[in-house]
């Protein structure tokens, strides 16, 4: 499956974390150094986008102060270790995990959806670069129509009972702490008082919306449902305890969680129309059987994906839904990251809502939306100086930033735009940029 959002596993450390940035409840960036940066908090002056703060991409560290996060002594977010982590510790194990380069799938344009398909509303245009045309299909209506949107997203919050050692990973918090985020929740930046996916999008087709489509808006309307327990046999899932953030994580394979998710999806009635966002508490999926992962050849693991496939209930109806870990980083890190993950698969559900998996001809296959070959430095996915051409817009800066929104601490994802992948020079988006932070300073590196 791609689109995962990858971690690896470090000596001692489970989570790899970025940059955080704030300037007075806007917007700025500090990119941290590609693959191996330790978490960072950059902070300006408020009032505005701090300019020529942002540090390009290769241009060299910024000027602007850098303050390790491993100096802050608060916690991670309102989970505070989560309730359901209490009978966890005594099953504690450390271990480096490594990561390997999974078997390669073709990567071809995704094909046109029925007429009668039912599901997100979206929307259809292309992109010419270096002569070849690529189309794609996006959540909400063309910014040139200049509408708004509203698309229902239902919260899912899982409980996870481990049967190989009783634990059981959960937080009660998890649903009501993302939809407090500017996610969910409105907050001033850049194009207004918005939801971060609206500030996203509005940003990205900023020279129609800024001229002659001033109420193009794509607004989530979340709700959520009590959690939902998973039971995980022992042969596909572990509970480790990591003492360098003072949290307990959980680790399923990759394939068997899939099929959960999808039965899940049947058994709730989630409608196609709304996007499913699956939650457990600190619990990663693994390219593989994860009571492997603690042996050669080890694997990798992941935060968070997103996927289609057309319903159970409805022989013409697609349902999109992500999975994202609710992220507890404890002692490490003072900022609320719960909504971390799930802001960066948004993202990329919204700009390629349909990408999923398929045979043709017998042979595995990704389709997707499509852009020319890219490579970025804050791509390591499977490995640094990873080449791909999906179209998903926060995988490029994955490993650079997050920003944090005050006055709650929440932390979210950098997304890059449209003219980054379609290698537009000037860039149409807001302020010229080609990502929301400013930290690619021209379009994507052809590779």
């Amino acid at each position: 499956m791609r689109n995962l959002f990858l971690r690896r596993f470090r000596a001692g450390r489970l989570i790899t974390l970025v940059a955080v940035i704030t300037v007075g409840g806007l917007l700025s960036a500090v990119p941290a150094s590609a693959g191996e940066a330790g978490p960072a908090v950059h902070s300006s002056a408020a009032g505005g986008l701090a300019a020529g703060s942002p540090a390009a991409a290769g241009a060299g560290a910024s000027a602007d102060p850098v303050v390790p996060a491993s100096d802050a002594t608060s916690g991670g977010g309102p989970a505070s270790g989560g309730p359901g982590t209490a009978n966890c510790r005594n099953h504690a194990v450390t271990s480096n995990f490594h990561e390997h380069q999974r078997a390669g799938e073709a990567i071809l344009p995704l094909e046109q959806l029925p007429a009668s398909a039912v599901s997100v509303p979206t929307w259809s245009g292309s992109f010419t670069s270096g002569g070849t045309a690529y189309p794609f299909t996006m959540v909400g209506t063309d910014p040139a129509a200049g509408q708004a949107t509203h698309v229902p997203v239902e919260i899912i919050p899982l409980r996870l009972d481990f049967a190989g050692n009783g634990c059981v990973l959960e937080d009660s918090g998890m649903a009501a702490d993302i939809e407090a985020s500017p996610l969910f929740t409105p907050a001033r930046l850049r194009t207004g008082v918005t939801q971060w996916l609206d500030e996203y999008q509005r940003s990205n087709f900023w020279s129609t919306v800024s001229t002659t489509s001033p109420g193009y808006h794509l607004i989530l309307d979340p709700s959520d449902i009590p959690a939902v327990t998973m039971h995980v046999p022992a042969a596909q899932g572990i509970v480790v305890f990591d003492p360098t953030i003072n949290r307990t994580e959980g680790f399923v394979d990759q394939d068997w969680f899939y099929l959960q998710l999808h039965g899940l999806l049947s058994s709730l009635h989630v409608s196609p129309t709304t996007l499913a966002a699956f939650v457990p508490y600190n619990t990663f999926v693994t390219v593989g059987n994860p009571n492997g992962c603690f042996r050669p050849p080890y694997c990798a693991y992941a935060g968070g994906f997103h996927y289609a496939f057309p319903s159970d209930n409805n022989p013409h109806a697609i349902n999109t839904f992500a999975y994202a870990t609710y992220l507890d980083l404890g002692t490490a890190s003072p900022y609320d990251w719960g909504a971390y993950v799930l802001s960066h698969e948004i993202l990329e559900w919204a700009a390629n809502p349909f990408d999923h998996g398929t045979l043709i001809q017998g042979q595995a296959a990704f389709l997707s939306n499509t852009a020319p070959a890219w490579s970025s430095p804050y791509f390591n996915d499977p490995a640094p100086g990873a080449c791909t051409t999906v179209l998903e817009v926060a995988d490029p800066l994955e490993d650079g930033i997050a920003f944090y929104v005050p006055p709650d601490q929440h932390t979210l994802a950098d997304g890059a735009f449209l003219s980054w992948f379609a290698r537009q020079s000037p860039s149409t988006a807001i302020g010229g940029r080609y990502d929301m932070g400013g930290i690619f300073s021209t379009y994507s590196t052809a590779c």
